[in-house]
């Protein structure tokens, strides 16, 4: 996967209008939509292949 795909940007958000100190901006970090799309397509199916395995192994009695 290229590296532009898994980037992130860091934002951050003023939480008044007047924010001069650092604890008065909100940080939000943005990612690339198509990375979290990846990312959760992948984790689920990890997901269903894990609980088959622990069903498989329930059953056998491991």
């Amino acid at each position: 996967m290229p590296r532009a795909t898994k980037a992130y940007v860091v934002v951050l958000i003023p939480k008044s209008a007047h924010a001069s100190l650092i604890n008065y901006f909100r940080l939000i970090s943005l990612c690339n939509v198509f990375y979290e799309m990846v990312a959760k397509m992948l984790a689920n199916r990890m997901y269903n292949l894990f609980c088959l395995i622990l069903i498989t192994l329930v059953c056998l009695g491991l």
